[in-house]
């Protein structure tokens, strides 16, 4: 058999293994954990991270990694602890690999697993909560003062100091965990980036999403107004091709909200509250775009724009929080968001950027957004533990 071929039927089995664990209660996940009943293909420590929280599943998963288990399993295991502490400190191979300091980094973990059974939740450290400052300011600080030069310089040097400014986040994200984590906690970052999860219904929530938005809000008009609103004349194929195009250039972005910033948020806040916090963030952090010439949202209204962004900012957490922490899905969510918005267009009605008065497809889109945004906060509220 060749090579391709052995990868497509692993990835079917491991794909049936994880729908058969995915059915089960997490109980049973976690029964199945502490007898040794690891499966074959490792979906059981996927299925731990997504649907188990860590009062819970903790000191199971402390357990197994002191157990003289198969690499791999503790490599998973190890995986699963991780993504459950939200921290970026170690790597699974820390926690997994025989080495002198596994067993105290083991030991660190045990302590953080043991003060999150004390007290319902894991220290909120003066180091995170400056940290997150830090990125915020920062980001802030280069964003802003990149584009007021941008707006100021000529045509030739616009977008040499414009495009650099949508990328601070990254830079910022990078910058930071390479002060306080070193090479290693920059891998981590990065990997994310890589990271593909197994189940086609991911990438169709990352590219339809948006698109699905739109059609709910194009209907909303006619039965409101009895008129269709505009719509965009752009191909699909081209959509499709701008996608695929424009997925990596949104590491600039996500590197830093939902790769850097999510998880210290989620540790401090939960889940829930951490994307509604950064989405606020997020949309601010566009606001000089509205006052910003030929930017393509220069005097557009600001508050329906921050409904929607922090609406969109919920679907991309619960995006990243259930295809354990693929950064590439919510890149091509991104991507896909930005390349299907037009699809309904809105009239550009120029007007002060903080006017309520906006066009109707504009509050449709934010209201529309908050329905499906609202069903996902109360799944990352269940599933997830503050």
């Amino acid at each position: 058999m060749s090579d391709p071929e052995f990868q497509d039927d692993w990835e079917r089995a491991a794909d049936a293994e994880h729908r058969a664990y995915a059915e089960r209660p997490p109980a049973a996940l976690l029964d199945d954990a502490r007898a040794g009943r690891y499966g074959e293909y490792y979906q059981l420590w996927r299925a731990i991270a997504a649907r188990t929280t860590l009062h819970d599943a903790g000191a199971v998963l402390i357990d197994v990694l002191r157990r003289d288990a198969p690499y791999l399993v503790r490599y998973h295991a190890a995986a699963a602890l991780i993504q459950l502490l939200g921290t970026t400190t170690f790597e699974p191979v820390d926690l997994s690999a025989d080495r002198p300091d596994r067993a105290a980094n083991l030991d660190a973990l045990g302590r953080m697993v043991q003060a999150h059974h004390r007290h319902g939740r894991l220290p909120r450290d003066g180091g995170s909560a400056w940290l997150l400052t830090a990125f915020f300011a920062l980001t802030y600080a280069v964003s802003w003062t990149l584009w007021a030069a941008a707006a100021g310089a000529g045509a030739s040097f616009r977008e040499l100091l414009f495009l650099p400014g949508t990328i601070a986040p990254a830079v910022v994200a990078l910058v930071l965990t390479q002060l306080v984590d070193g090479r290693a906690g920059v891998r981590t970052l990065l990997r994310s980036i890589v990271h593909l999860p197994i189940g086609l219904r991911w990438y169709v929530f990352a590219v339809g999403y948006m698109a699905a938005v739109k059609g709910v809000v194009a209907a909303l008009h006619r039965v409101a107004t009895g008129a269709w609103p505009m719509f965009g004349d752009t191909t699909v194929l081209v959509i499709a091709g701008a996608i695929l195009v424009s997925t990596p250039v949104q590491a600039g972005e996500e590197l830093g909200w939902r790769g850097y910033a999510l998880p210290r948020l989620a540790r401090r806040l939960g889940l829930a509250w951490a994307s509604i916090v950064l989405g606020a963030i997020w949309a601010a952090w566009h606001l000089p775009l509205f006052f910003i010439a030929a930017t393509g949202t220069t005097g557009q209204s600001f508050p329906a724009y921050a409904l929607g962004v922090t609406a969109l900012s919920v679907a991309m957490a619960w995006l990243y929080w259930r295809t354990g922490g693929s950064l590439l899905l919510v890149m091509l969510m991104h991507a896909a968001i930005n390349n299907t918005a037009g699809l309904v267009r809105t009239p550009d009605v120029p007007g002060h950027p903080f006017s309520l008065d906006a066009p109707l497809t504009a509050w449709l889109t934010a209201g529309v957004l908050w329905v499906p945004a609202t069903f996902l906060l109360v799944r990352m509220r269940r599933g997830v533990s503050s």
